[in-house]
């Protein structure tokens, strides 16, 4: 576990990323980052937890179909 301190940047309160953190998600200035509070904790991601469901339920789609698909691809 990593201490953060927290600064008043204009209307708004900051935290800055120790650098291992950043280097590991392989996050850089300009990437968008996704927070939520859950059980008295913030949350956060690189992934929008949205997005990965409806690309797992796409991956689950094609393996569901996967020879369907290859019949129809003509290949």
């Amino acid at each position: 576990m990593t201490a953060v301190k927290l600064r008043q940047a204009g209307g708004s309160i900051s935290a800055t990323l120790p650098h291992e953190f950043t280097k590991e998600l392989h996050l850089e200035v300009g990437d968008t980052v996704y927070t939520s509070v859950e059980n008295g904790r913030i949350i956060m991601t690189p992934r929008n937890p949205k997005t990965e469901a409806v690309l797992a339920a796409g991956r689950e789609t094609l393996r569901e179909y996967r020879e369907a698909l290859h019949e129809l691809s003509g290949k």
